[in-house]
């Protein structure tokens, strides 16, 4: 499976995961909900991070291996730029990455 940034419009790929949490977390600091003006940033900063995300990964890292545990549980090992092995560990969310070895 690829890993797509998605689209400006944050309708597709990773840009629709990241404005989905930025519009479920931070609506409810609007009385009467955010602007649709508002939304559409939040839909350009989704993208924005998704791709540079994606940019990141294609050009930065090497995966080693990805084991799937139970529901919704990662582990990817990957090595860097910096030439170091790294383990994530992925529960639901992201947590940071510990050094290997």
């Amino acid at each position: 499976m690829a890993i797509e940034a998605g689209s400006v419009n944050a309708d597709s790929g990773m840009s629709s995961y990241f404005y989905r949490a930025i519009e479920e977390n931070l609506s409810s600091a609007f009385p009467g909900g955010p602007s649709e003006e508002l939304k559409q940033g939040w839909r350009k900063l989704a993208f924005a991070l998704a791709d540079g995300l994606v940019k990141y990964i294609n050009t930065e890292l090497s995966i080693i291996d990805i084991a799937v545990g139970e529901e919704k549980q990662f582990e990817i090992l990957y090595s860097a730029a910096d030439g170091k092995s790294y383990k994530a560990q992925i529960v639901g969310s992201v947590y940071p990455p510990v050094p290997v070895g």
